[in-house]
C-alpha cells in the first residue's frame, strides 16, 4: 500500500511533524506501507530519511480545470500512483485534480477560520467540497464548518513510547536534583530573548531552562524527554499545543499571530480537553477501512 501525505510545509515545520506522526502510527499497527511525504518546505532536516518530495508552490490558475494536467503537483502525485492521498489543508492545489487520482482521499483540517474553505483571487474563484474526499476529518476539537466527523488530536508519540524521566535526563545531561523548564519556541533569537524576560521568575524560583527549537537547536523529538522537565513554556501551535495536553504537562503557551489559524482561540478552549487515544492511530484505523 502506498500513502502520500500531501501538505505545503512552507512556514515553520509543523506539516512535516504530522507527516512524521501518521508514518509512526502506521509503523506502530505494523502496516507496512510506502509512505511518501510530498510538500514544499525549505527545511528538511527533521525528516531524516523518511521518503519525501519536494513541490514548488503553484498558483490557482496553474492547477485549475483546464490546467491541472500540466501541474507539477499532478505530475508528481500521478506518478506515485497512491493508494491513499491524504492532503492536509492545501486544498486549492488538488481541487480539480482529486476527480483523475484513483485512490482513497482523505482531508485533515484543524482550527482554522471558516474563509480558509473559500478562495478569490485574479478572476478564479473556489469553494471547498468535501464530496470531493472518501474522508473529511477535523484532528482537534473545533467547530468545523466543512465536516462534522472528528478523530482525536494527532500526536507523534504514545504515552508509552517515551523516556522515562531517569533517561530523559540522562540523554539531555540534565541535573536530576534540579528542577527543568522545557523553553521550546520555533521563533528568532531576538524574540526568543523578550519572550524569555516574561519568565524570568521562573529562573528565581529555581528552575534550570533547556532550549529546543528549530533555531537554537535541541533535541526532535522533544516529547522523548518530556518526562525531564516540570515546567513547558511553548508555543500554541498545534503539535507544541497537543503534546503537552496529551502527556499532561505544566504548560504555559504563546500564541502566535498566524493568517488563517487562531492559536488563541486554542489555548482559551482546549486547554482543559482530555483525550487517551492518540488520533494518529484513528487515522490509521480509517484507512483500513478504507482500503478493505
Amino acid at each position: 500500500m502506498r500513502i502520500v501525505y500531501y501538505t505545503s510545509g512552507v512556514t515553520g515545520s509543523g506539516r512535516l511533524v504530522l507527516g512524521i506522526t501518521i508514518n509512526n502510527a502506521l509503523l506502530r499497527r505494523g502496516i507496512c506501507a510506502d509512505f511518501v511525504i510530498v510538500h514544499s518546505a525549505p527545511d528538511t532536516r527533521i525528516l531524516g530519511q523518511t521518503p519525501n518530495f519536494k513541490l514548488p508552490m503553484e498558483s490557482a490558475a496553474q492547477t485549475d480545470a483546464g490546467h491541472f494536467e500540466n501541474s507539477a503537483v499532478f505530475k508528481l502525485l500521478s506518478s506515485l500512483s497512491p493508494d491513499v492521498l491524504i492532503v492536509d489543508l492545501l486544498w486549492i492545489p488538488v481541487h480539480h485534480l482529486l476527480s483523475a487520482l484513483a485512490c482513497k482521499k482523505i482531508f485533515l483540517t484543524r482550527q482554522v477560520a471558516d474563509s480558509f474553505f473559500s478562495y478569490s483571487f485574479q478572476g478564479v474563484s473556489l469553494a471547498f467540497d468535501p464530496n470531493r474526499y472518501d474522508k473529511v476529518l477535523a484532528i482537534e476539537p473545533y467547530p468545523c464548518p466543512v465536516t462534522r466527523d472528528h478523530i482525536e488530536p494527532l500526536v507523534i508519540r504514545n504515552k508509552s513510547e517515551i523516556l522515562s524521566r531517569d533517561q530523559a535526563l540522562e540523554r539531555l545531561g540534565l541535573d536530576p536534583e534540579q528542577k527543568h523548564c522545557l523553553y521550546s519556541l520555533n521563533v528568532k533569537a531576538e524574540e526568543a530573548s523578550e519572550i524569555e524576560k516574561a519568565y524570568s521568575s521562573l529562573k528565581d524560583e529555581g528552575y534550570r531552562f533547556y532550549y529546543s527549537s528549530l533555531f537554537a537547536g535541541g533535541s526532535f523529538p522533544i516529547v522523548d524527554c518530556f518526562n525531564a522537565f516540570d515546567f513547558i513554556v511553548c508555543g500554541a501551535g498545534y503539535n507544541a499545543f497537543w503534546e503537552t495536553i496529551y502527556f499532561g504537562k505544566i504548560a504555559e503557551y504563546r500564541a502566535m499571530p498566524k493568517r488563517f489559524e487562531n492559536q488563541q482561540w486554542r489555548v482559551e478552549h482546549c486547554r482543559a480537553y482530555q483525550f487517551r487515544n492518540n488520533g494518529a492511530d484513528e487515522l490509521v484505523e480509517i484507512i483500513i477501512d478504507l482500503c478493505s
